[in-house]
Parts: C-alpha cells; structure tokens; sequence
C-alpha cells in the first residue's frame, strides 16, 4: 500500500494559485472560500449525485463541459432540475496552468448556461487531473426512476447497446 506523503490540507491547492484559476472564470463569488456551501431550503425532494473521473475529449475546454453535463445528467435523467454543483479538482501535473485555468472556465461557463450555481469545491493535488462535479437538484413533476419502466416507454439511448 502506498501512503500519500501530503494528506489534509497539506495536498491542497494553494489559496492563491486557486484564486489565480477561479478568476478566469467569471464567479467572483467563488473567491471567498468556505469549508462548506449554504444552499437555500428547498420546496422538494433533493437529488444528489457526484461523478468524476480523468479528462474526456480532445482539450480542456471539452473535457470540463463533458464532466458537467455527465453529472447533470444524473439528475435531468431522473426527472430532476439540477440548481448547484460542487466541483471536484485533483490537478495533475498532465496539464500546464493555462489548460487549468482553460477547465475551470469550462465547467463555469457550462454551469452557467445550464442555470446551475458552483457553490465551491475542493482541490487537491495529484499525478493524473481529475475533474467531477457533484451536482445537487430537485425533483420535476416526478422522479423517474430506473426500475419503474413500463411496456409502452419509450427509451432514448444516446450511445451504442452495451458501451
């Protein structure tokens, strides 16, 4: 087993080289920290899901839109609205500063036109980036849950059977 060497705060993304990457991004209310979100009561039922992983697509940008909309689409799959996204960020050493920069400005303006707030998030380093958001939202008119289908449904699938 391998001990991480840095663990807490010690693997952290500095203050100011967070600050440096979220003022590209347009949310200058990002630039206050907190240890948590506030989010505002809410008149239904939460919808919670996080999804992560390493960067999809040809660049930064791209691989920041995809990793939101893979999240939302837990929550827009079930029914739900997504409100507020927490984004998850091991920076690598895979990627220069400005690609960084490139990424958080994807998955800000990707929130934005999806009419989603980013609430904060936490960073930390690593050896491979890794970006994930985990999304929260409310309940639709209904849930639709996975288990619940019925003959007659009709099913959108928006890549091959089996991948």
């Amino acid at each position: 087993m391998k001990i991480c060497e840095s663990a807490g705060c010690m693997s952290k993304l500095s203050g100011n080289q967070l600050r440096k990457i979220l003022s590209t991004t347009g949310n200058s209310h990002l630039l206050s920290f907190s240890d948590s979100a506030v989010i505002p009561k809410l008149d239904s039922d939460i919808l919670i899901t996080t999804d992560f992983g390493p960067l999809v697509g040809n660049n930064c940008h791209d691989a920041g839109r995809i990793s939101v909309l893979n999240a939302l689409s837990d929550i827009y799959v079930m029914g739900g609205i997504p409100l507020y996204a927490s984004v998850i960020f091991i920076v690598g050493e895979d990627i220069t500063d400005s690609e960084r920069e490139d990424l958080f400005r994807s998955i800000s303006e990707t929130c934005k036109d999806e009419g989603v707030i980013i609430t904060g998030g936490h960073t930390i380093v690593g050896e491979q980036t890794i970006i994930g958001i985990t999304a929260i939202g409310t309940q639709g008119d209904r849930i639709i849950p996975k288990n619940n289908c019925s003959n007659g449904d009709v099913i959108l699938i928006s890549k091959p059977i089996g991948s």
